[in-house]
């Protein structure tokens, strides 16, 4: 009798005869068609989770979609570079690398100078709309006292007045008055 090596689950191996194999072999086949036989059963679902197994289906179609979008976009950001990469190359061979080096200082220069200039111009807005904000909501504030003789201010009016112009003056300059 023919003896056979069989590796186990634990890493270790056994000899075992071939009607034994073969007797694990029918057994697998049988609990693989009970399987199945379990797999038709199944098939009457609720139509409840038909219907969510089509949203699901739905679902993976359009990731799939976006999957193939995301794979063209790369390819073409990769063929961009190697091409923006290779003129650059070109270029720095037509103009030399000496040259390409005095000029770096500049052009690092100039990028720190947009960014603060991007940043002062941020500022200037944000103090722009907190003023046109105080302005719009102090052209308000006298109408309150005309109902008071002309000339003649309550101090309630005046006091807004005057919390409202401190806080219209620029931060750089300090108020001083009442």
């Amino acid at each position: 009798m023919s003896q056979q090596i069989q590796d186990q689950p634990d890493g270790c191996s056994v000899r075992s005869s071939p009607e034994k194999v073969l007797k694990k072999l029918d057994s697998i086949d049988d609990d693989i068609t009970e399987a199945g036989d379990d797999e038709e059963e199944e098939e009457e679902l609720d139509p409840r989770v038909q219907e969510e197994l089509e949203k699901l289906n739905k679902c993976t179609d359009e990731i799939n979609k976006l999957e193939l979008q995301l794979e063209d976009a790369n390819c073409l950001f990769r063929t961009l570079l190697t091409d923006s990469t290779h003129q650059l190359k070109t270029m720095a061979q037509k103009v030399g690398s000496g040259h390409i080096e005095k000029a770096r200082p500049y052009f690092e220069a100039m990028e720190v100078m947009i960014l603060f200039k991007n940043l002062l111009i941020h500022e200037c807005s944000l103090t722009m709309s907190m003023s046109s904000g105080c302005h719009q909501s102090s052209k308000g504030m006298p109408g309150r006292g005309h109902s008071l003789p002309e000339g003649i201010w309550s101090p309630c009016c005046c006091q807004g007045n005057n919390h409202i112009g401190r806080r219209e003056v620029p931060i750089q300059f300090q108020f001083v008055g009442v």
